[in-house]
């Protein structure tokens, strides 16, 4: 059995740059949209979120938010993917710090189910495995950090990468 806790030092790390992101982000421009064809700052952090959770819980992505055994204002089926969200704005009554402890939340749930399995492990999805699944995973919390730097810096927001 492969371990699968070298993948998840890498969530750990994203989940620390993605609040690294986050952090400083005037509360006016989270949930705002740079383009009508881009999400929000806020929007995007509630996709890493609803997508984590959806598959560690669910190896799905078409899962209604009520049903996941995690709870988050984040979790809401609209922010779920892109081209369901594109066509209607999500706005929730959360600061960045509100964002930043529901996603620790959902990071430190997902972990500890993930934690419990071995690479090899199958999976009842696409992913096939554990270690696609976590693999997958890391490679998307990295990629909407980095979206979330552009839009900051759409907006002239000064970040710790700037």
């Amino acid at each position: 059995m492969t371990n699968i806790e070298p993948i998840l030092q890498v969530w750990d790390t994203g989940l620390f740059e993605l609040k690294i992101a986050l952090e400083g982000t005037p509360r006016e421009d989270l949930w705002r949209r740079p383009h009508t064809n881009l999400l929000s700052i806020g929007e995007i952090a509630g996709h890493i979120a609803y997508g984590l959770v959806s598959h560690v819980f669910c190896q799905s992505n078409a899962v209604q938010a009520s049903d996941l055994p995690v709870q988050s204002v984040l979790l809401d089926e609209q922010i779920r993917y892109f081209t369901v969200n594109i066509k209607k704005e999500f706005v929730a009554d959360l600061n960045v710090e509100s964002i930043i402890d529901d996603l620790e939340s959902v990071f430190s749930a997902c972990r500890d189910v993930a934690a419990s399995h071995a690479m090899e492990d199958s999976v009842e999805s696409h992913w096939e495995t554990w270690g696609a699944l976590a693999n997958y995973q890391a490679f998307h919390i990295a990629y909407h950090t980095g979206q979330i730097y552009s839009v900051r810096h759409m907006f002239g927001h000064e970040t710790e990468d700037n």
